[in-house]
């Protein structure tokens, strides 16, 4: 039976406190590529066949502009999935223009066609009153996203009449009838200051026009302007839009073509992503507090508190209703080595986090290295600053009890001064080994509290040259063994657990490695 982590008691209920990124709650879907090693600002899309498309940044910083390391700039990739999230594609790439790609969106076309979006970023170094240069861009699958066509620019009256410098979006394209399809965008009115507008397509994007502004007049005098808007169609038929900063709202009664007054939700947040489910229900997700979401249960008329999924603040989330009715939510960590996120949750009523090592179980590829057996032969060396051993207040505490294959709380290696970190534990094996899969358990719960804990594990075949991490865990709660597959598996003699982050003492539970 699956497990599912229990945040709230009903739509309206309040946000549970104390609340952690349990490392079972979410999982990386993106590792560094040949952009880079950061990835950001993902869409996901669920095709008619039943597979999900997600686009997303990829680069070396949130900003990637020109240079000798990135000739082009950051650049658009998608990841396919046949299982409903579990697995993906190796990265594909989407769009590469000689600028900074950025912020892709995606949706399927009533005749199966993928539609990609995204918009190019430089600063404005011409003359005028502007801060940023961009322009939008549309490519096509009719693969499924295997293959893309050649970035089609989407004209607009604020670059092609008023001059504009920077004409962006941040929010999936949206099918309507037929071949309606429609776009939120945002220019950069003034320097600094934005309008939020819906440009309109009636042939499955080919060509565009009919731009509608949303409350322009508000806009003007708000903060930096509405930005960033998401747009779905509520259960009344109604348009609703979610815009940056505040967040603000706004509706539609006539496709998109005119827009009410943008009123405030009741939580500070920003770039939203928003979803109608198959029970009607009005799912919000944004950046506030980590990553977080809310329900509305009245087409956005009321909200209800809003709720912790992550506690990474990258966001730009965006999500999907799975075959079985629960929610698979796509989102960024943010910061050096941004990698994709995904989490799973339901609603019903009251909203549980899903345990993905139960739901998309990481299988342990090769045979288990019987590190145990090794350090009786004396076979195995542990260099380490976790030194603590059969302590009175840490009864089994050694730093053997790594590998001791048991997960109680006591049984660990442990750096005995709170938050000392880094903490670094080291075996040196009796020989190199091709290892395909890392287990890992940092720090389980002990007295019903949880200890978040971020840690990096490294491999050498000498002790000296250890290159990047191949697993990094971070502010994770793990409290049974987790698995990471190391692929391809990678020659090793060593294997480095430096523990970077902890609440309390640094603590090492338990090591496995297998090797092929």
């Amino acid at each position: 039976m699956r497990t599912w982590h229990r945040l709230l008691s009903s739509f309206c209920g309040c946000l549970l406190v104390g609340l952690s990124a349990r490392a079972d709650t979410h999982r990386a879907i993106t590792r560094a590529g040949p952009w880079g090693d950061y990835e950001a600002f993902p869409d996901v899309a669920k095709l008619a066949d039943g597979s999900l498309f997600v686009v997303f940044y990829g680069g070396t910083g949130h900003v990637t502009l020109p240079s000798a390391k990135s000739p082009r700039g950051g650049a658009v990739y998608g990841l396919r999935s046949t299982d409903a999230g579990q697995t993906w594609s190796a990265p594909i790439l989407v769009a590469d223009t000689p600028e900074d790609d950025r912020d892709p969106h995606v949706c399927q076309l009533r005749d199966g066609t993928l539609l990609a979006t995204f918009f190019t970023y430089k600063p404005y170094k011409g003359p005028g009153p502007w801060s940023e240069e961009g322009d939008v861009f549309v490519v096509r699958s009719r693969d499924n996203g295997m293959a893309w066509s050649q970035p089609e620019r989407v004209p607009t009256p604020y670059k092609d009449r008023e001059h504009l410098a920077g004409v962006f979006e941040s929010g999936s394209p949206v099918p309507l009838k037929g071949d309606h399809v429609i776009l939120p965008l945002y220019a950069e009115k003034t320097k600094g200051h934005y309008v939020t507008a819906v440009i309109h397509s009636k042939d499955g994007g080919k060509t565009w026009a009919d731009v509608a502004e949303v409350d322009p007049e508000q806009s003007v005098t708000f903060s930096y302007g509405f930005c960033e808007g998401a747009v779905t169609r509520v259960s009344d038929g109604r348009l609703i839009i979610l815009m940056r900063p505040g967040m603000h709202q706004a509706y539609s009664s006539d496709e998109g073509y005119t827009w009410t007054k943008a009123t405030k939700l009741p939580v500070p947040g920003d770039a939203p992503g928003v979803l109608l489910t198959s029970q009607k229900l009005l799912l919000a997700t944004f950046r506030y507090k980590g990553t977080s979401a809310m329900i509305s249960t009245n087409d956005g008329a009321t909200w209800g508190k809003p709720w912790q999924v992550d506690t990474v603040g990258g966001a730009y989330s965006n999500q999907v209703e799975l075959a079985d009715g629960a929610i698979l939510c796509i989102y960024y960590e943010e910061g050096r080595g941004s990698n994709i996120r995904a989490a799973v949750f339901r609603i019903e009523p009251g909203i549980a986090l899903a345990d993905l090592d139960e739901r998309w179980p990481v299988p342990v590829v090769g045979t288990a290295i019987d590190l145990k057996a090794l350090y009786a032969a004396g076979k195995l060396r542990i260099t380490t600053d976790m030194q603590l051993r059969n302590d009175s207040r840490c009864p089994g505490s050694q730093p053997e009890a790594a590998f001791d294959g048991s997960t109680d709380h006591m049984h660990s290696a442990w750096k005995p001064a709170d938050n000392s970190t880094p903490a670094t534990y080291q075996l040196e094996l009796d020989r190199e080994y091709g290892i395909a899969t890392i287990g890992l358990c940092l720090k389980s719960t002990w007295g019903g509290a949880d200890f978040a804990e971020s840690a990096q594990v490294f491999l050498s075949t000498n002790g000296t040259d250890w290159g990047e991490p191949v697993v990094q865990v971070a502010n994770a709660v793990t409290n049974k063994i987790k698995n990471f597959a190391v692929a391809p598996p990678l020659p090793a003699r060593f294997v480095k657990v430096v523990v970077t982050k902890a609440d309390g003492w640094p603590g090492l539970n338990e090591l496995q490695l297998f090797a092929k």
